[in-house]
């Protein structure tokens, strides 16, 4: 795989595709963490050197998306933010790296029969179970979180920014501005969408959660902003509402998963962005419906298709 293709790759987990954000991307990532950068870009390439490695060929949909340098690099920026750096750590780390092809190929044929897309699913799944292998070497929230001086700028949208820094599991405002700069000037129909999910997501955990702190709000909401980002990218245009739906049902079962999460000591993942994005793009296949014929005649009903 060429360095540009690498690129590519890495600039899909915010659903670009041009090898300069990839490139301009990891820039920001060393300069904020150069250990957290380097283990994701370190996962990745031995989890694409392992699928050049095999015999068993990658269906054509995940070398386009670059799912397995993709999903190993979240693996990485996961082992990197939730798991003691230790030598029991770097052993768990090679070998979740070299099964991340595996993963990925095993959920893409489980996944196809109901045409739902892979996404980040693997590298979650596989950094899940290498938890329990052992539990005291595993942080339920990131342990690298940046913090800003008080009164510096305004809590909401310093939420806010710690939200897009915890979509790559550095949850740091100021990595978080960088990224939203950078995702603005690239994208900014894309930034629009993710921004606005994000705060609606964050507008309704604060009714619903009043007595939630502003440095919490982020840990519950930032799948939703991801959602309205990734449903942006899909080739058919999304309606705003479908988005609004997707971000809000992001939210609850962020509710659902965070407390899920917490109570058992496992690490705070994006599952329900996954499960959101899933829930979105089976509300927009066509449906089937039964038309009745009128009484008066005998002809069988007719099937017809709707655009969802």
């Amino acid at each position: 795989m060429s360095l540009q293709k690498f690129l590519e790759s890495i600039a899909q987990s915010f659903f670009m595709s041009h090898w300069v954000f990839g490139l301009l991307l990891m820039g920001l990532m060393t300069f904020f963490s150069p250990l957290h950068a380097a283990m994701g870009v370190l996962a990745a390439a031995l989890a694409w050197l392992a699928a050049s490695q095999s015999r068993d060929s990658l269906p054509w949909e995940v070398r386009e998306f670059g799912l397995v340098p993709l999903n190993g690099l979240f693996f990485g920026w996961i082992v990197s933010a939730h798991f003691e750096q230790v030598p029991q750590t770097l052993a768990l780390f090679m070998i979740g790296s070299i099964l991340i092809p595996s993963v990925v190929r095993s959920l893409h044929f489980a996944l196809s029969g109901v045409k739902l897309p892979v996404l980040i699913l693997p590298a979650i799944l596989l950094s899940t179970l290498l938890s329990f292998v052992d539990p005291t070497l595993v942080s339920v929230h990131p342990r690298a979180v940046g913090t800003a001086a008080p009164g510096v700028i305004w809590p909401a949208l310093s939420s806010a920014l710690e939200s897009v820094g915890r979509w790559v599991l550095f949850p740091d405002l100021r990595l978080g501005a960088a990224i939203s700069i950078l995702l603005l000037v690239m994208s900014p129909r894309r930034f629009l969408h993710g921004a606005s999910g994000l705060a609606l997501g964050m507008i309704v955990i604060r009714v619903l959660k009043s007595d939630l702190g502003l440095d919490r709000i982020s840990t519950y909401a930032f799948c939703s902003g991801v959602v309205a980002l990734g449903l942006s990218s899909l080739p058919e245009k999304v309606r705003p509402v479908r988005v609004a739906v997707a971000a809000l049902f992001a939210v609850f079962l962020s509710f659902a998963w965070v407390d899920f999460s917490e109570s058992r000591g496992l690490p705070v993942l994006s599952v329900p962005y996954i499960l959101a994005f899933w829930g979105a793009q089976l509300s927009m296949r066509p449906q089937v419906r039964i038309a009745r014929q009128d009484q008066g005649q005998q002809h069988a009903p007719t099937l017809f298709r709707r655009a969802a």
